[in-house]
């Protein structure tokens, strides 16, 4: 396990989100901008900051997109070569430029879409050439995810698909919309796993089940706040006051380090969750708080907040 600390970062390390780019590159937003790490250095994206930034994320081809507080953009090199943010929301309309706290960003494709919050909500799109797309919504965006490589967002209403620009309802919008959806991931069968704020879900046709009732009653009020799958059919969640769980795909949790573990006395709140695509059991964990504990295979109590670690 790696930990990096305030000493190492050059913004706050408390972390909102993690995205691995296909080059192995790691972007970091915090509470104070986005970070890039090289696997030596930190190095703190020109343009933001003092940025709250919420998510980032990036397409397979190698864009970066970013979403924060009043603003929504993508990194692009500048004429020296250098990543830099380049904010997008002054090209919407100017009554929708009051994005608000942008907390959803997902890529469909080549394709970034962006929950807004201001005034009038909207689900924009940004294109390959960074054309700008506003879908106006009925209600406020509560989820927002790709799935068979369309873009899917809940509002208190339902669940719905963005399909060629237009919005259609989804079969199973009921159960998606109680779900409390973090994330999403192909499974086999025809499945798709769900990261909830429950625990786990498989969504088959119109039904989201838990897969897990030994998750449930170990959260005990708790909540997931973070997930992705590490390979081997497990699943490592992040949690609020449970630090974090190794779940496999049958429900049961093959490893747990947090409250409870003698190594670590305290965990903190995760944040964010990240698994390296080439290495699937190398992740990087971001947390709110000061003391950490972060490995599925061994533990440690540390004052950081941002750890790359192995579960397996």
């Amino acid at each position: 396990m790696q930990v990096f600390t305030e000493r190492d970062l050059p913004a706050h390390p408390h972390t909102r989100s993690v995205a691995i780019h296909p080059t192995g590159l790691v972007y970091v937003g915090t509470i104070e901008g986005l970070m890039e790490y090289d696997g030596r250095s930190w190095t703190l994206i020109p343009g933001t900051a003092g940025m709250i930034v919420h998510n980032v994320a990036t397409s397979m081809s190698g864009r970066i997109f970013y979403s924060g507080s009043d603003v929504f953009g993508v990194l692009e090199p500048d004429e020296h070569g250098v990543l830099v943010a380049r904010p997008l929301q002054g090209a919407l309309p100017v009554a929708d430029r009051g994005v608000g706290h942008v907390l959803r960003l997902v890529v469909a494709g080549e394709d970034a879409w962006f929950a807004t919050q201001g005034p009038r909500s909207a689900l924009v799109r940004v294109d390959v050439e960074n054309r700008i797309t506003a879908l106006p919504l009925d209600g406020r965006c509560t989820a927002l995810f790709v799935h068979e490589g369309r873009p899917h967002f809940v509002t208190p209403a339902g669940a719905w698909r963005i399909e060629n620009s237009a919005i259609e309802p989804v079969a199973a919008s009921t159960a998606l919309r109680t779900a409390g959806i973090l994330s999403l991931w192909p499974g086999a069968d025809g499945a798709t796993w769900i990261v909830s704020a429950d625990g786990l879900r498989r969504w088959v046709g119109g039904e989201a089940p838990l897969v897990s009732e030994e998750v449930r009653t170990t959260l005990a009020g708790d909540r997931v706040t973070a997930g992705c799958p590490v390979g081997d059919g497990l699943f490592l969640l992040g949690t609020d006051a449970n630090g974090l769980l190794l779940v496999g795909t049958d429900g049961r949790i093959r490893a747990r380090h947090g409250r409870d573990d003698r190594e670590v006395p305290t965990s903190g709140k995760i944040s964010s969750v990240a698994c390296m695509s080439r290495r699937p059991r190398e992740c990087w964990c971001g947390t709110k708080r000061t003391d950490v504990s972060c490995s599925c295979r061994r533990a440690a109590s540390t004052r950081g907040r941002l750890c790359q670690l192995k579960t397996g």
